[in-house]
């Protein structure tokens, strides 16, 4: 699904295709791996609803938040950043009114394409910790 929005036209969510999807939960397994095991988080909560976003493509508010792991005020104290800076897009739900809808911008592209170069390494040293691997 793509729309427009204040700060740029969305990223289809087609385009979040399998590999890209397991990257970003490689990134999200490892922000829990840690927080599990060792008390914390590697993400900051920018990154990590990125990551969401970057995965799972276009969501209501309430998936994102859920996925996110952020709390209500957490969650709206983020995505007011990311959608100041024109990262991400909150629109309404074409089929549904009651529904807000949050998705990253086009010009977030730029930012996954910066992500994506960091995933070889990921990748490379995942199996150096067993309860990183995604699905």
């Amino acid at each position: 699904m793509a729309s427009n929005g204040p700060g740029g036209s969305a990223v289809e969510s087609r385009g979040n295709t399998a590999s890209n999807a397991r990257q970003y939960d490689i990134l999200l397994n490892l922000n829990r791996y840690f927080q599990s095991e060792h008390g914390f988080e590697v993400l900051t909560p920018d990154a990590k609803l990125f990551c969401v976003l970057g995965a799972k493509g276009s969501l209501s508010v309430k998936e994102a938040m859920l996925f996110s792991g952020l709390s209500y005020r957490g969650f709206y104290l983020v995505a007011g950043r990311l959608a100041g800076r024109g990262s991400i897009v909150l629109e309404g739900d074409p089929h549904d009114g009651r529904v807000k809808r949050i998705s990253l911008a086009a010009n977030a592209k730029a930012m996954l394409a910066a992500l994506q170069e960091t995933m070889p390494l990921m990748e490379s040293r995942q199996e150096a910790v067993p309860q990183l691997r995604a699905g």
